[in-house]
């Protein structure tokens, strides 16, 4: 991952109306006791230096896991705090999920419109 502030220097200060910059969570700290606050604290700092946004990516559901090898679910009541900071922030946080049931990589799901685009 690109640090944040790299972005914001070589993209957001010098073209601030052409750029949109958004954060991340820190994944690895999943199993941290303070998990919540951390990343709480991560996207207040994020957006008092410019993110616009949080971006959640596709491994949330796929891939990311805590040390007993549960996947973690947009649902996650780990979560519940970025949500609700996202919130009173006023900053979108658009997740790509999967809607594998079983949150499979390469599980096809039955809601995909992919043949639509051949």
């Amino acid at each position: 991952m690109i640090p944040l502030q790299r972005v914001i220097d070589a993209m957001l200060k010098p073209h601030p109306r052409r750029f949109m910059v958004f954060t991340q969570i820190d994944w690895f700290r999943i199993d941290d006791a303070n998990f919540s606050q951390e990343m709480v604290a991560q996207l207040d700092d994020a957006v008092s230096r410019g993110a616009r946004g949080l971006k959640v990516m596709k491994d949330l559901d796929l891939g990311v896991k805590d040390k007993t090898g549960k996947l973690i679910a947009v649902d996650d009541p780990r979560l519940d705090p970025v949500w609700e900071e996202c919130g009173r922030l006023g900053i979108p946080a658009p997740a790509a999920c999967t809607s594998s049931s079983d949150g499979r990589q390469g599980t096809r799901s039955p809601y995909s419109h992919s043949d639509l685009y051949k």
